[in-house]
């Protein structure tokens, strides 16, 4: 595993897993070959058990669990596509994005 920072561009040739530094809350994106994803905003109070995900796929594929945060509040994830917005209600999703000529 990898770990995630926020607001740094993430890019794989070929397939990677991260996770963020704080791992209390279980989330976890793997990347398919050749993409780029931005964590836009991350938060995450392990004592009032609240926390915000926004994530930006640029281009490639993103399989995301969303883990506490989002089995607490799916409405707290949000993941940005370049042609979309998605508002997500589950816990374990696959997104892809086509490179556009």
């Amino acid at each position: 595993w990898d770990f995630l920072c926020y607001g740094h561009i993430h890019s794989f040739q070929s397939y990677g897993s991260f996770l963020p530094n704080d791992r209390l809350h279980k989330i976890s994106y793997t990347l398919g070959p050749n993409s780029v994803m931005v964590i836009d905003q991350y938060s995450f109070n392990p004592v009032t058990r609240e926390g915000r995900v926004e994530t930006s796929i640029l281009k490639g594929t993103l399989r995301f669990v969303t883990g506490l945060i989002g089995w607490l509040n799916p409405g707290a994830i949000k993941v940005t596509t370049p042609t979309a917005v998605i508002g997500v209600r589950g816990t374990d999703f696959i997104v892809e994005v086509h490179d556009v000529k």
